[in-house]
């Protein structure tokens, strides 16, 4: 039996960067007419795996195992694939996402073989062991099949939009888990609001409302249910500065569905797009999400940054490419509903690529700095990053400007931060960019904030530009026909409207910066 031989990739170490790519070369004879059997194990403990594969494209005709799930060209492999190919030479890459290497591998098939071979997969960075818990939450698959595709990712929580008609079945019930302190948990109750101008308004945790109800009657329901969570997915629509108003949004996912692995050109109708030239290209949503995200920031709004992948079984993303981690402090037992509450308070980073994890002052993201002008705080930041695409740059923005920037490399050699201090109030972000061509790659923090003299910062020019958006909004909603022919949505509407010029006018006497 002879396999591929496969090229040797390197990449420098950086700020202990790794880069996830292992060539596994395994030599076994297998019977032609029999069944190729791979077993798939954790490098660390030997304990039996789920994970997804994808043959490349030298492999015309996707062997598949039995009852396995297919997305595109990824296989759901159920800790065991038995196939039956036909003769000949196959090359794969076995995935488990981002935390775990990469396995190169293969074989071919030859007449009158036998025996199967094993893969042993690295989990390079466990994220569980610094008290990070994953999350995606955005899924359109049933319960029963999103659980089933987040163990090849190792997610903890998982968001899906598919209401169930019965409860989980044995197998889904009893799914893996690789340590005692993996939660594995989908949350099945969570309402995607996505028609034109609503923002893609994501609800978890509430239930399921009666059919046909108004949208917004939805959202405003929702808001006064206790442990709902809501969040905004596509920043850029026309009802963004009402929802704000609201004060009833709890996250932003600032990575989403329109952020893929590989993306087209991305062109956005966004009524506040600031710059059609920059906010352009396959980058562009992804771009336009984060500067929009920033402006909420200095319009005074705490509310920090989830993920969700929108994986649906058939696009070219899978389940946890765009992820959220979650801190759970070393005192708190490690559960769903810890999970929730610690994302609501903002201890959260988010990512499709890199893995970043740090505090400021042994403090993690989302923490409240209380000082006074006499007395900067000097900041003391850990990091940890973890990286698969080289990356451009790491930068430290307080208040929407880098007060340090720097390319990874020249970050490594000079092995630490330069001294920083905050002498005024705003708020801070880590993030990593990286040099991915076809979509927008990154991971960042949530912000930390500082309030000086107890005044959280507020930008008047960021609240005048959420005020403009809001008389362009209403101006729309007046010629928007659903809207104005549902009695009951253009009374939601309006009360939304008249709160929302009041907050804006409000927020406006309250600004303290520019």
């Amino acid at each position: 039996m002879n396999f591929p031989s496969f090229p040797s990739i390197r990449q420098p170490l950086k700020l202990r960067s790794i880069l996830f790519l292992a060539a596994i070369l395994c030599k076994s004879s297998l019977w032609a007419q029999g069944t190729v059997e791979i077993s798939f194990l954790s490098k660390e403990t030997g304990a039996p795996i789920s994970a997804r594969i994808e043959f490349t494209e030298s492999v015309s005709r996707l062997p598949k195992p039995k009852g396995a799930l297919v997305a595109g060209r990824q296989i759901l492999v159920e800790k065991v694939a038995k196939l039956a190919p036909p003769i000949g030479k196959y090359e794969f890459i076995v995935r488990r996402g981002i935390e775990f290497s990469d396995v190169r591998t293969g074989f071919e098939l030859e007449p009158n073989a036998t025996n199967g071979f094993e893969v042993f997969v690295p989990h390079k960075t466990p994220m569980r062991d610094s008290r990070w818990y994953s999350g995606d939450l955005l899924s359109s698959l049933s319960t029963d099949l999103t659980a089933r595709w987040m163990q090849a990712d190792d997610l903890d929580v998982v968001a899906t939009t598919f209401h169930p008609s019965t409860s989980l079945s044995k197998k889904t019930a009893s799914s893996e888990k690789q340590t005692s302190e993996a939660i594995h948990s989908v949350q099945s109750s969570s309402i995607y609001l996505n028609k034109p101008g609503l923002a893609g308004l994501l609800i978890h945790r509430t239930g399921i409302a009666p059919p046909k109800t108004p949208s917004m009657k939805i959202f405003t329901d929702a808001a006064s249910h206790e442990d709902a969570h809501i969040e905004i997915t596509k920043p850029w629509e026309r009802d963004v500065p009402l929802l704000l108003a609201s004060e009833q949004i709890d996250s932003l996912q600032l990575l989403s569905e329109h952020l893929l692995p590989e993306s087209g050109d991305q062109i956005t109708t966004a009524i506040r797009n600031p710059d059609k030239l920059r906010f352009k290209g396959k980058k562009a949503l992804g771009r336009l999400s984060e500067y929009l995200y920033w402006q909420m920031l200095e319009a005074g709004f705490r509310i920090p940054p989830t993920a969700g992948s929108g994986f649906d079984g058939k696009t070219s993303t899978h389940l946890g490419y765009n992820r959220v981690y979650v801190s759970i402090p070393p005192n708190v037992e490690a559960t769903e509903e810890a999970w929730w509450q610690q994302l609501k308070s903002g201890h959260t980073i988010v990512t499709n690529g890199p893995l970043l994890r740090t505090t400021i002052n042994e403090l993690p993201p989302g923490s409240v700095f209380q000082g006074q002008p006499s007395s900067p705080i000097d900041l003391n930041i850990a990091l940890e990053l973890t990286v698969r695409d080289k990356v451009e740059y790491l930068d430290v923005i307080f208040n929407g400007a880098a007060i340090y920037q720097a390319r990874l490399e020249d970050h490594s050699q000079r092995g630490e931060f330069p001294p920083l201090s905050i002498n005024e109030s705003g708020w801070l972000v880590l993030r990593v960019v990286t040099e991915h061509e076809n979509s927008y790659r990154l991971a960042t923090t949530a912000p930390f904030y500082f309030d000086f003299d107890s005044r959280p910062r507020i930008s008047r020019s960021a609240v005048q530009y959420f005020a403009e958006w809001l008389e362009e909004s209403k101006t729309l909603i007046a010629k928007d026909n659903t809207i104005q022919n549902d009695l009951i949505t253009k009374s939601l509407y309006q009360e939304l409207a008249d709160k929302a010029t009041h907050f804006w006018s409000e927020q406006a006497k309250k600004a303290n910066a520019e």
